[in-house]
């Protein structure tokens, strides 16, 4: 008996595996290096999130989103996610306008970033642009901490090589001027760069249109007298700094660049100008330029050298007064024949002097 059984269990120890037909035995030298990985979802903590976010009273997307995700869904490197997610920005601000204001701080740096993307497309930047916009409509006192920074990235986006990218930052700029000039004028740097502008000797994609002087109307159904009259385009209120701003006329180097780049303007218009639509807006800019250099004070050599240049490039707008005849002209520009002549007293004094010890 003892010894069936233990022959049994030597049977056992040396059976034979029998193997289906076709399989394959796996190597005893290999690694598996496959992978299995279940999706897991916890529907307990997207309701507690979605729960949070109503007791916050803050709004959320048909995804669920909330604005601090959206906004960094705006800096992801996939062009259709932050496409989604403008589109979905727009939706939330369209049904509660009154979250730009407090979301302000996330909302600039966030959007901003995408008016110098090339890559964006029209509807995108459509998109972009009504936001922009929609941001631009806030108050005075809840933009200016964050204007610095928007001002930077549109003239990043002004720098831009793209033509689509530049008039996207043109048309924010011209937003920003209608609805808070203050802001505007007391940035330095928007000056610099209309200075620079205006200056510039590269060619843009320009429109052509015949401009009728006495009626202030051009061919392409485009109302120019309507629109100096409600707004005059060459206002220019900083001339002296303030306790709260100062002035961009202070610094010689953008008086002289801006002088360069207007004086132009201003020949043309008083020689052109025969009918006198724009005489008051160019005399406008003639007397506030005369009292910018009235008012700026600075050593005898840097004066006389910035006198010079200065009635360098105001030269062709003497000739055009001289050429006019008008008393209203002549009394506008008489400050820049005073340029020139404040050297000669100061040299005439002297010589006196020297007679008069002599």
């Amino acid at each position: 008996m003892k010894n069936a059984k233990k022959k049994k269990k030597e049977n056992e120890d040396f059976k034979k595996v029998k193997l289906k037909v076709g399989k394959k035995l796996k190597k005893t030298n290999t690694t598996d290096t496959t992978v299995k990985a279940k999706k897991l979802v916890l529907v307990s903590q997207l309701k507690d999130n979605e729960a949070s976010a109503k007791a916050a009273d803050e709004p959320l997307t048909k995804r669920k989103q909330s604005i601090e995700d959206i906004c960094r869904q705006l800096g992801h490197y996939s062009k259709s996610v932050r496409r989604d997610a403008l589109i979905g920005l727009k939706q939330l601000l369209s049904s509660r306008p009154d979250f730009v204001h407090s979301h302000l701080r996330s909302l600039i740096p966030a959007v901003a970033r995408l008016i110098s993307d090339n890559t964006n497309t029209d509807a995108t930047t459509a998109t972009l642009r009504a936001l922009l916009q929609q941001m631009c409509r806030v108050p005075v006192d809840v933009l200016r901490p964050h204007f610095p920074l928007l001002v930077t990235h549109i003239l990043r986006a002004l720098s831009h090589m793209e033509i689509s990218v530049r008039n996207l930052s043109i048309s924010i700029l011209s937003q920003l001027l209608q609805s808070h000039p203050s802001l505007c004028r007391g940035t330095a740097d928007l000056f610099t760069y209309f200075a620079h502008q205006l200056n510039t000797t590269a060619e843009f994609n320009t429109i052509e249109a015949n401009l009728n002087l006495e009626d202030g109307k051009m061919d392409r159904a485009i109302n120019l007298l309507e629109v100096y009259r409600n707004s005059d385009p060459f206002y220019l209120p900083v001339l002296t700094s303030t306790s709260s701003a100062l002035s961009p006329f202070e610094c010689a180097a953008n008086l002289i660049a801006l002088s360069q780049a207007v004086t132009p303007f201003v020949a043309a218009s008083i020689m052109d100008d025969t009918s006198g639509v724009f005489l008051d807006s160019t005399l406008s800019i003639v007397r506030q330029f005369g009292k910018a250099v009235q008012n700026r004070r600075c050593s005898s050599t840097e004066e006389t050298q910035f006198k010079n240049t200065l009635k360098t490039h105001w030269e062709v707008v003497l000739k055009a007064a001289e050429k006019r005849k008008s008393r209203r002209i002549t009394e506008a520009v008489e400050w820049v024949r005073q340029l020139g002549n404040n050297g000669r007293q100061k040299l005439k004094k002297k010589k006196k002097r020297l007679a008069v010890i002599e």
